[in-house]
């Protein structure tokens, strides 16, 4: 016979499932009628022609997105550019040289200390710095100085969110290659540089999805890359 206390602790677990289960219901309940009402509505409106044209005229039918694909592949290329190749070496540095210790030079010694600690102190205030201040940043020292929207403010903002993500994800891959392969590296005479480009060809395939994570980043950021006289926007992101 099961005692009453049991008996009573699963009614109340299934009592306590039940509201969750109803919870559950009424969030994804709402979240599935948009996105089956933007389906029925919007795939009759997907055409090549709407893909690849620019925006037609305010009040009349007709146009599409082709300014805003364009814009956001080129921000994309650019800010890649610009974030990934500088956090990548970021990385290598704070995880292969950062902790270095120079023998019998005390001063590089703590050079390359400050700078180190300085950087990843750097990398983790970036990486809490909210997108708008970022976005605030880019338009004061390079919107306002140019007088003019431009691509570059776009993809110098977005770079700057993408750098600290980058650089983090890069020293963490990097530290997963085994401290004997490093220890037989050092006893068989090899650089330091020699066993870091060994090290990352280790890595390659063992932290790729770890590094290409970093593609991935967070794009937050809109507003007009380009803009003539009339304030007719050229290239849009999306």
């Amino acid at each position: 016979m099961i005692p009453s206390r049991s008996l009573s602790r699963r009614n109340k677990d299934k009592i306590v499932f039940g509201l969750c289960v109803a919870c559950v219901a009424l969030a994804v309940v709402p979240l599935a009628s948009i996105l089956v009402e933007v389906v029925l509505n919007g795939a009759p409106a997907l055409s090549p022609e709407f893909l690849t044209s620019g925006p037609g005229v305010i009040g009349e039918a007709g146009g599409g997105i082709g300014n805003a694909i364009q814009g956001t592949l080129i921000l994309m290329g650019l800010s890649s550019l610009i974030g990934i190749p500088t956090g990548v070496m970021a990385g290598i540095y704070l995880a292969e040289f950062g902790d270095v210790v120079f023998v019998g030079h005390s001063f590089l010694t703590h050079v390359n200390s400050f700078l180190s600690s300085s950087l990843r102190f750097l990398n983790n205030v970036l990486t809490q710095f909210p997108s708008i201040v970022v976005g605030i940043l880019a338009y004061t020292t390079i919107v306002v100085a140019l007088g003019s929207f431009s691509t570059i403010a776009g993809a110098i903002a977005l770079s700057i969110i993408m750098l600290p993500i980058v650089t983090r994800t890069t020293e963490e891959s990097i530290k997963l290659v085994p401290g004997s392969i490093r220890d037989a590296a050092a006893a068989l005479g090899i650089r330091k540089w020699r066993d870091s480009k060994r090290s990352a060809k280790h890595l390659e395939e063992r932290s790729r999805h770890g590094c290409l994570a970093c593609h991935g980043t967070d794009h937050r950021g809109d507003g007009a890359l380009d803009s003539d006289g009339s304030g007719k926007q050229r290239v849009l992101p999306m």
